[in-house]
């Protein structure tokens, strides 16, 4: 059972307690309406979002393909060497790799069957020489003597024929002969009858062209005689192999004691810094890359250079799996050592006055792709947008943006439509 001395205390203990908390309400103040006094419907928290913005531009954007590539020496500015003569390898004086000046010697041959081709050479152009000059001299002369000489033999033996048949006949005639005779005679001096008109159309042929006919002969062997002996002092001075041209060195296919077939490509000879870059392009890139599109590459220093597509090699490469594109730098090639790996762009497509806002100003709202974007009084609004094409942090949308608008670039993800922002300009997120 209770005494009012316990009675007493409980209630002084209640009511201190309700002046401490009536007290301690006053000092915080009264808590935040969350609902009209009349209607009872909520009332939006009001917001104020630090975000960072950047202005909507308009600007062509190149559409582009990544791609790595190799440095080459490009074809039109490499010089094959090779000599005619071949053989066996004698000397070689320099290495890949060497500067080489015009006509430094590369290699020699062994020049002993060279020599003696020479030689024999030398022999057969001197008696076409002799050939003629003794024509010239007495040959003529001699050769027409002989001829009439001919005629006249065969005349006397004519003669000779004719007359045993004049001789026989008679004799005949009395039974002293058989007919035989006669006509065996007969012929004899019909067979002395064609000679006679052979050599005599022998020399009348030899009187009318035929002398000159031999001189021209005699002259076309001497011609070939000296041709022969040219391209065999050509081949005798080929055994040493001189560069064609000024360069650098980048191939030499030879070793002393090795045989080498005439006209084998001895050393590859870079005359020029002419260069290529041969970059690996995944098939179902090629037929959208024009001939001559832009390309932006990037040398050893890291700095971009230009260039353009010139050529496509057929065909995929089994052991890449990519179609190779040749492309031309347009400056800066000196910088390119054949065999450097080349990182480029090529540009498949351009998007001409395109609307571009940089890539941290596209997200994704409800399921779709927007940015968002803050008006005159700062209030963030919710811009549904498509996505045309992307290149080095800037993205070509379609939408309702005008140029100069301002785009949150962060701060944007979960802003609610209607918010209050207070915009900090960011020039480093303009778009490039």
């Amino acid at each position: 059972m209770n005494t009012p001395k316990g009675s007493l205390a409980g209630l002084f203990l209640l009511a201190f307690g309700a002046v401490g908390g009536w007290s301690l309400h006053r000092w915080l103040g009264p808590a935040p309406a969350t609902a009209t006094e009349n209607s009872g419907e909520a009332t939006p928290v009001e917001t104020q979002v630090r975000v960072r913005v950047a202005k909507v531009h308009q600007a062509d954007l190149p559409l582009v393909v990544k791609a790595v590539g190799t440095a080459e020496a490009d074809p039109m500015a490499v010089q094959t060497v090779a000599s005619r003569a071949g053989g066996i390898v004698d000397k070689v004086f320099v290495l890949p790799g060497a500067k080489i000046a015009q006509g430094q010697a590369l290699l020699t041959f062994d020049p002993t069957p060279w020599m003696a081709q020479l030689a024999e050479a030398q022999a057969t152009r001197d008696q076409a020489a002799g050939d003629l000059a003794e024509w010239e001299r007495t040959g003529r002369f001699e050769r027409t003597q002989a001829l009439e000489a001919d005629v006249r033999t065969s005349a006397n033996q004519v003669t000779l024929a004719q007359a045993q048949v004049q001789r026989l006949e008679p004799l005949l005639a009395k039974g002293l002969i058989a007919s035989k005779t006669v006509t065996e005679a007969q012929l004899a001096a019909d067979l002395a009858v064609a000679d006679n008109q052979q050599a005599a159309d022998l020399l009348a042929g030899w009187n009318q062209g035929g002398a000159e006919l031999r001189r021209k002969t005699l002259q076309a062997g001497l011609a070939a005689a000296e041709a022969r002996l040219k391209d065999a002092e050509a081949l005798s001075e080929a055994v040493q192999v001189l560069a064609p041209a000024e360069g650098l060195l980048l191939s030499l296919d030879a070793r002393v004691g090795m045989r080498l077939d005439p006209g084998a490509v001895l050393a590859t000879l870079q005359v020029s810094g002419e260069r290529r870059i041969a970059f690996g392009i995944d098939p179902q890139w090629v037929d959208q890359i024009p001939e001559q599109a832009a390309v932006t590459w990037w040398d050893a220093q890291g700095q971009p250079q230009p260039g353009r597509v010139v050529a496509r090699v057929p065909g995929v490469d089994p052991q890449t799996g990519m179609v190779r594109v040749w492309v031309r730098p347009t400056e800066a090639a000196s910088a390119l050592e054949p065999g450097l790996v080349v990182h480029g762009e090529l540009e498949y497509r351009r998007l001409t006055a395109a609307t571009l806002v940089p890539e941290q100003a596209v997200i994704r709202s409800s399921d779709a792709t927007a940015v968002v974007v803050i008006d005159g009084q700062n209030i963030a609004h919710i811009v549904p947008v498509s996505v045309l094409g992307r290149h080095a942090g800037s993205v070509a949308v379609e939408g309702t943006l005008a140029n100069g608008a301002l785009v949150v670039v962060e701060g944007g993800y979960n802003l609610p439509e209607g918010a209050h922002v207070v915009p900090t300009d960011d020039p480093a997120q303009e778009p490039r």
